[in-house]
């Protein structure tokens, strides 16, 4: 996922003594906003709350860049950031529901309606760029604690390297499961191909509350609807 944080830094550093040589030959404040970028890679291993997630990668990129650079925070600049994917990944999942399962090569394989066309870095790079996934039962209910054996998650593409996940110890898929992809709320939606002329998924927004009773509840909003098939008509006109 890009460069290590210490390599980060020690960018941001040599980008800081470019602008104090060119502030001083000025002899004035002539750079005055700093863009520090990116950098942070996102944890698509955990659920953030484990004390390794995300939170914990922040944590390590700000020492990393108090260890390497000298003055950034206190020369007078406005500092900007890109973190981008770092901060939008977790906020989003994708759920699709298992259209077939069939056997090939000894293994099962479960088809869905979400792969390359919204995957496109995991089904090119899945070494680099693997997703968390969850199984639930057609009504919903999480099969997490039954026997998880090897299986594939294929997209709907008419390509072999149409995969989500590739042999994963996952509970046992069967046809009308809801398989969920979790930490799509970047490179995900954003990098939507029209390979095949797939629709794009409706997206949503939800928040959760907690009754006088503890019971916890869902409040959902349509975000974007749903593609047509004359909005890709539309598209390709």
């Amino acid at each position: 996922q890009g460069c290590s944080l210490e390599l980060s830094a020690k960018g941001i550093q040599a980008t800081l003594e470019l602008t104090n040589q060119i502030n001083t030959r000025i002899g004035a404040l002539q750079i005055k906003h700093f863009d520090i970028g990116g950098g942070v890679p996102s944890d698509y291993e955990n659920d953030g709350d484990t004390g390794t997630g995300q939170e914990f990668r922040f944590a390590e990129y700000k020492s990393a860049i108090d260890t390497h650079t000298k003055g950034l925070w206190d020369q007078g600049f406005r500092i900007y950031t890109e973190m981008g994917r770092s901060l939008t990944s977790k906020m989003g999942w994708t759920a699709t529901r298992v259209e077939a399962v069939k056997i090939s090569g000894g293994r099962r394989i479960a088809i869905g309606h979400a792969g390359g066309d919204l995957f496109v870095r995991t089904a090119y790079q899945p070494e680099n760029w693997p997703h968390r996934i969850s199984v639930f039962d057609s009504n919903g209910n999480p099969k997490a604690e039954q026997q998880h054996i090897p299986q594939d998650i294929a997209g709907p593409l008419c390509f072999s390297g149409d995969m989500v996940a590739t042999s994963r110890l996952l509970p046992k898929i069967h046809e009308g499961d809801i398989v969920v992809v979790h930490d799509t709320g970047a490179y995900t939606y954003s990098m939507h191909s029209r390979y095949n002329s797939r629709l794009g998924p409706a997206v949503y927004a939800y928040d959760s509350s907690v009754d006088d009773d503890d019971e916890e509840s869902y409040e959902f909003e349509l975000v974007k609807a749903a593609e047509s098939v004359s909005d890709v008509l539309h598209f390709w006109a």
